[in-house]
C-alpha cells in the first residue's frame, strides 16, 4: 500500500464528506495519490449515444491532456478498449488497459491517433455505472513524468477500494 491505513482512511473520509462540494475533485486527487501515486487522474462519463463528458482532469505534464478536447472527445473515445467495455455493460470495478486492450494496440487507429500522443504508459480505470447507457470512468495514469508503470501491490490496493 502507498500509504498508511489511517492517512488512507483520513483521504478518503475527506473525499467522501465533500462530495457534491467545491473542493471534491482534489480530495479525490489526494486519495487516489495515496493508493497509487498516478501522473494523472480523468473523470469523464461515457453515455451510450453523444459524446464522452469530461468532468475534471488533472496531470503534472500539460501535454498528457493535450489532445483531449481535439481529438478523443471529438470521437476518437469510440475506439477507446475502455469505450468498449462501457458498451459491452461490463461490470463495475478496476480495469487496467494492458489488460483490456485488444492485440496489437499500439498499431491500432486509437493508439495511433490519440493514446500514443499522450505519454501514458500506463492506465487504470474505475468503472461505475450511473444509470442506463451512462458509466463513470475515473482514469488514473502513468506518463513520461514518472516513467513507471502501477506496481501489483497499488493495483491490488485499489482493487480494494
Amino acid at each position: 500500500m502507498s500509504q498508511n491505513p489511517s492517512g488512507l482512511e483520513h483521504n478518503l473520509a475527506e473525499a467522501i464528506g465533500l462530495i457534491g462540494q467545491p473542493g471534491f475533485e482534489e480530495a479525490l486527487w489526494r486519495l487516489c495519490a495515496g493508493l497509487a501515486r498516478p501522473d494523472n487522474m480523468l473523470a469523464l462519463v461515457y453515455r451510450d449515444t453523444g459524446p464522452a463528458l469530461e468532468l475534471w482532469r488533472k496531470a503534472g505534464d500539460p501535454g498528457v491532456f493535450g489532445r483531449l478536447e481535439s481529438t478523443y472527445l471529438e470521437g476518437a473515445f469510440r475506439l477507446s478498449p475502455f469505450y468498449a467495455l462501457h458498451l459491452a455493460r461490463e461490470k463495475a470495478g478496476l480495469y487496467r488497459m494492458r489488460d483490456i486492450a485488444p492485440d496489437a494496440f499500439q498499431r491500432s487507429r486509437f493508439y495511433v491517433e490519440y493514446f500514443g500522443q499522450t505519454t501514458i504508459i500506463d492506465e487504470l480505470a474505475f468503472t461505475v455505472w450511473l444509470g442506463e447507457g451512462m458509466s463513470l470512468n475515473l482514469f488514473l495514469g502513468r506518463d513520461g513524468q514518472s516513467g513507471k508503470v502501477f506496481l501489483p501491490g497499488e493495483i491490488a490496493t485499489c482493487r480494494r477500494i
